[in-house]
């Protein structure tokens, strides 16, 4: 007995170091036990091309403002993968995020959630000095989507918008 319950302790804690070592971009998306099928749905839906996505005019207060309020913490939580992922390479993020639009996902007339995109001021700093002056660098902004469940408790990057530089125009 104690045989068997001493391998089922060394498996847990296998499993838990194997989840810990997880690659970061894991820690991104969240997705709810209960949500697992929303998230297949949207991707299968996006990958097929069968979601229309409609935008919201976030200038008429068309979204209540808890609905608002939450999505723009959903994409501050998202962002923070920037630090494992694009802001390892030659980009440096000055400022914090922005929510830049939010669209509604559907397929037929079934509501998906939302689908976010967000951005932060950044510099690209391959061809200069960011240390003497970050004027030098190329300014422009990373940008990334992210889609929300109905119920604002799972989310998932979006794959064909995952952060990117862009830069600015002059």
């Amino acid at each position: 007995m104690k045989t068997m319950l001493r391998k089922i302790l060394i498996a847990i804690q296998t499993l838990v170091l194997a989840l810990l070592m997880l690659p970061s971009f894991a820690k991104a998306d969240r997705i709810e036990m209960s949500q697992r099928g929303w998230a297949e749905l949207l991707k299968n839906g996006v990958q097929l091309e069968r979601v229309r996505l409609t935008q919201i005019d976030l200038a008429t207060n068309e979204l209540p403002a808890a609905i608002y309020d939450r999505l723009t913490t959903i994409v501050e939580d998202q962002a923070q993968i920037w630090g494992d992922t694009i802001l390892e390479g030659d980009y440096y993020a000055e400022e914090a995020v922005k929510l830049d639009s939010i669209e509604l996902v559907r397929a037929n007339d079934i509501f998906l959630g939302y689908r976010v995109t967000y951005s932060s001021v950044a510099f690209e700093t391959a061809d200069c000095r960011p240390e003497d002056d970050m004027q030098s660098c190329t300014k422009g902004r990373i940008v990334e989507s992210s889609f929300v469940s109905p119920n604002l408790n799972s989310w998932i990057r979006d794959e064909r918008a995952m952060a990117e530089f862009v830069p600015e125009r002059e």
